[in-house]
């Protein structure tokens, strides 16, 4: 991951995690209901974007103005043109790709506009879901074993309370880290533990000058095993999650403001607890959490499938339609992260729960990995390994033999009966 700049640059948010606005339930992947009360969606709250200490932009996610975009890219340019003064040679270079990019990106958006095309959408794509078996009579679309409520069309699903509940699965962890061909030291860690007998599993990839970066991502997975502690009431995973995550977050961000050397690190990093037939995710930044399935583990019958949202400009510029997923990852601007731990005093987290089940694969892992390799790659390794290990051994391998651009870690938890 390339090292963040040290002064503010342009932000485009992701939305948060949705959850429902009537019972505070996840509403995960294409679902228009609630699966938890049948409510409909409330409309997104407008988007408030820090241009620079003295200027903000407010945006409505569902029509963006084309022009109020083309400002954010215009003061990304700036931001880049400032970076051309830099004393190395490295920044120079890197500064001179982002601008060539963004300015090509301004092109088209100038001609979309002379088009007369103003609105577009810049909601982030919700990760898809997997096929599920309990169909709506209403609508005959698939639900998750424990929804009462159609997340499709809000209808009641059978009361499955006398239902013989099915046993728990069996979870196996691996895990490896790798330097990489091009790193002078490794600024990824990881972590596979428990928590409450529930499997544990954290890939944390720090960013910061002067070995900051190891720095940060070893405090982002030492705060977040900490703060994972049982909460009073019982708050459930995912806000276990969250809250472990934002507490992290402040403690990596005293930590960067201590010392000068530590200055402008921080921390991406993805969190999987596994506990009652489900994954718990948590993450923020561009690790990545995959379900790997070869009976398929998407809507579409695809055999992975991206649990997670990066928080990258490429990112949003693939939802919107300004790049393809194989441009996005061969862009120049594929590292400017703008979610991370410890950049900012307060974070967003976005958490999730997906059933998972015998023949599952969740694979977590930094971009070292997802940036080398395409999701179909990692699902032919992980699914033809004889073990966990094996996979992370592979996935590693295949990784370098690309290049090994960056630090490479990965963790896969094999689900068994």
């Amino acid at each position: 991951m390339s090292q963040p700049p040290p002064e503010p640059s342009p932000l485009i948010p992701a939305s948060p995690a949705a959850a429902c606005w009537s019972c505070g339930a996840p509403l995960a992947g294409r679902g228009r209901r609630c699966p938890a009360c049948g409510a409909a969606p409330a409309p997104p709250e407008p988007l408030e974007i820090v241009i620079s200490p003295s200027r903000r932009l407010t945006l409505d996610p569902e029509r963006i103005d084309l022009r109020d975009l083309v400002t954010l890219v215009e003061e990304s340019v700036a931001y880049w043109r400032r970076r051309l003064d830099a004393d190395d040679q490295h920044t120079r270079q890197s500064a001179a790709g982002e601008i060539a990019a963004l300015s090509a990106l301004l092109d088209h958006l100038a001609r979309r506009l002379s088009h007369g095309r103003s609105l577009i959408s810049l909601a982030p794509s919700a990760p898809a879901l997997r096929r599920f078996d309990r169909g709506c009579a209403r609508c005959g679309r698939g639900n998750r074993a424990a929804a009462r409520f159609c997340q499709y069309c809000g209808g009641g699903l059978p009361d499955v309370a006398g239902t013989t509940r099915p046993t728990e699965p069996h979870v196996g962890l691996a895990g490896r880290t790798d330097i990489g061909r091009a790193r002078a030291a490794n600024e990824d860690t990881i972590l596979l533990g428990a928590v409450e007998s529930c499997p544990l599993a954290i890939v944390a990839d720090g960013m910061g000058g002067h070995r900051a970066g190891a720095t940060a991502s070893r405090l982002s997975v030492d705060g977040i095993r900490q703060h994972l502690a049982p909460a009073s009431g019982d708050p459930g995973w995912p806000e276990r999650l969250r809250r472990a995550v934002m507490a992290t977050n402040q403690q990596v961000y005293r930590a960067a403001r201590a010392a000068d050397q530590q200055r402008g690190m921080g921390s991406t990093c993805v969190v999987a607890v596994f506990a009652e037939r489900q994954v718990h995710l948590a993450s923020v930044g561009d690790s990545r959490a995959y379900l790997v399935n070869r009976r398929g583990a998407g809507d579409d019958g695809a055999a992975i499938v991206q649990l997670t949202v990066d928080h990258t400009l490429v990112a949003r510029l693939v939802d919107i339609g300004q790049l393809s997923a194989d441009q996005a990852r061969h862009s120049p601007q594929r590292n400017i992260v703008y979610r991370a731990l410890g950049t900012d005093a307060t974070v967003e987290v976005d958490v999730r729960s997906v059933d998972v089940g015998p023949g599952d694969r969740i694979v977590l892992c930094s971009d070292g990995l997802s940036g080398m390799l395409d999701d179909a790659e990692i699902a032919e390794i992980v699914l033809g390994a004889g073990s966990a290990d094996q996979a992370c051994e592979q996935l590693i391998g295949r990784a370098n033999a690309r290049g090994g651009d960056d630090n490479i870690s990965v963790i896969v938890a094999r689900i068994d009966a």
